[in-house]
């Protein structure tokens, strides 16, 4: 499919009224083409948006065993027909759904508690509430910090440093690639006897955020705000993006963005070239 057709059906594709073959196109598309999943991602942030005000009841706590139902007899009927490849549209569904499932749900609370949380804010708390989940699909599964490093330059062009522990001992289990204000970033995974840890890491500057409070961390102004229940940290060093996110105190991850900070400044690296678009991430 060319640009113009996918763009075309972006909207049929979120609703779920194209065919299963149109779907498979679609996402064969996408997993080549940069512009098109960032076009993707901007009418899914606007279909849930306006799918917010209508949503009036938490989402059924069998919605998960109610997809797996509904796609799995079209994921066997794709497997037959390409035996020597797995079928995507399982992992298609389930991953779209439970991202507008997150969203949804952050959208209303926010919305019911005060002044609507910005882009930056709200993706990555949808972001850390799926990392929460017991079984995490993270697409590098490993402690080791160099093998981490690797896939950051090889997956992102990142060359950010970072914790192979938070302060609180949670220890760095994995990462994956996520969507943050319609931009990728990698998200590094830390856990153990505590909260769980997310560590957004980009290449894009941001605006002084709204509704967040400034603190000063080894001489680095880090924002803080709180969106159900879970605190995000965010701030910039070495031409960086940093964004923490956990169920954990303010001093807590005050201390996370602090060992982040000193990391970077001991071991600096070259950021490679800068990418400017100072209204990405207004809060």
């Amino acid at each position: 499919m060319r640009c113009e057709e996918v763009r075309a059906a972006i909207g049929a594709y979120l609703d779920e009224e194209l065919s299963v073959l149109e779907i498979l196109r679609v996402d064969e598309h996408l997993e080549h083409c940069e512009a098109c999943r960032q076009v993707r991602n901007s009418e899914a942030d606007l279909h849930a948006l306006l799918a917010a005000d209508a949503v009036l009841d938490a989402p059924p706590a069998r919605l998960r065993e109610n997809i797996l139902a509904s796609v799995a007899p079209a994921e066997l009927a794709l497997s037959g027909d390409r035996p020597g490849r797995r079928a995507p549209v399982l992992r298609i569904v389930l991953a779209c759904a439970t991202a507008a499932v997150l969203l949804l749900g952050v959208l209303l609370v926010a919305g019911s508690r005060g002044p609507a949380a910005g882009p930056l804010t709200a993706d990555v708390v949808v972001w850390h509430l799926d990392a929460e989940r017991n079984v995490v699909d993270l697409e590098l599964k490993t402690s080791d910090s160099s093998r981490v490093t690797a896939w950051l330059g090889r997956r992102l062009g990142l060359r950010a440093s970072f914790p192979s522990a938070a302060p609180g001992g949670e220890r760095l289990v994995g990462a994956r690639v996520s969507s943050i204000a319609s931009h990728q970033a990698a998200q590094l995974l830390y856990e153990g006897d505590g909260p769980r840890f997310s560590l957004f890491l980009m290449r894009w500057p941001f605006r002084r955020p709204q509704e967040a409070t400034e603190h000063l961390v080894e001489g680095t102004e880090v924002y803080l705000a709180t969106l159900v229940g879970v605190r995000v940290a965010w701030w910039s060093e070495g031409w960086h993006l940093y964004v923490a996110a956990a169920r954990a105190s303010d001093a807590e991850l005050l201390d996370f963005a602090a060992l982040c900070v000193r990391l970077a400044r001991e071991r600096p690296v070259d950021p490679g070239p800068r990418q400017v678009d100072e209204g990405a991430f207004g809060e």
